[in-house]
């Protein structure tokens, strides 16, 4: 062979060379990505996993306070988590698996449609719920009990707070009972009781005070006394009752001038008012 010759690859071995280059770079770029969306998941799961600390700690701290349990369920499985507050509410072991169905079984029968209704809006269309119900635990005690829920559809669970209220439901019935006594007390006492603000207005009267003043609620309240007693001198100075120059020797007045600076009680005065022309002891 004269002249030398070049050695030719076949076109056929030059083409399938070239298809192996691009899905070699379509390979890496397949590659990048996937490194990419690991490194992404990576943090995501990083940023959860110190949400979730925090999350628990705050939730430990928030029970030792005794103050409230949380629990959330998947909307699939509807398996339930509670903590241990939550637990402690119910009178059950921490061995009890709880699912959604048998977290409402506790609920007193009167409460048990609201909280299915709640539990079923929240896990359809993402309503939060904030309800104070009854529930009878596992030992039979019914309980007060304040229910907090809300919706992370996209998540695909239901989460939220429990609290045991019975003992503060407890004490605002008592309270109650004790001011409506003493409201009773107060309104049907033969003496007349009248009680002032700062300065010195009638806030309340009692119906002994209403007969004294010969009016009603809506001409005593928001008067000073001399004026609803119909005192002559709140009729010295335009001002009316507090401004007439008899008015610093009013023991009355006196009186509730020095409990409003300094406090305590005055008991036994006699004061003597001239009302409309008669006088009153």
């Amino acid at each position: 062979m004269s002249g030398g010759s070049e050695a030719r690859i076949p076109a056929d071995v030059l083409d399938e060379l070239r298809r192996t280059k691009q899905e070699l770079a379509v390979r890496q770029e397949e590659r990048d990505q996937l490194a990419a969306t690991l490194e992404e998941a990576i943090a995501h799961h990083e940023q959860v996993d110190a949400e979730l600390l925090t999350y628990k700690s705050m939730m430990d701290q928030v029970q030792k306070l005794g103050i409230v349990g949380g629990w959330e369920f998947d909307i699939d499985t509807m398996h339930q988590r509670w903590t241990e507050e939550v637990y402690t509410i119910h009178e059950v072991g921490p061995d009890y698996d709880p699912n959604v169905e048998d977290g409402i079984a506790f609920y007193a029968p009167s409460s048990r449609p609201i909280i299915s209704l709640a539990v079923k809006n929240a896990m359809e269309h993402g309503t939060p719920y904030d309800l104070e119900l009854e529930i009878v635990t596992a030992k039979g005690h019914l309980r007060n009990v304040h229910a907090i829920g809300r919706a992370d559809l996209d998540q695909r669970k239901i989460y939220g707070f429990f609290q045991d209220i019975t003992e503060s439901k407890r004490m605002m019935k008592q309270t109650e009972e004790t001011k409506a006594n003493l409201d009773a007390i107060f309104e049907f006492s033969p003496v007349a009781m009248l009680i002032l603000d700062d300065s010195t207005n009638i806030l309340m009267a009692n119906a002994a005070a209403l007969v004294l003043c010969g009016g009603d609620r809506s001409e005593v309240l928001n008067r000073r006394p001399g004026d609803a007693l119909h005192c002559a001198h709140s009729l010295d100075d335009p001002r009316d009752c507090g401004h007439s120059p008899t008015c610093p020797l009013c023991p009355a007045r006196n009186a509730i001038e020095a409990l409003l600076a300094e406090g305590g009680r005055v008991h036994g005065a006699e004061v003597e008012f001239t009302l409309s022309g008669y006088l009153l002891y």
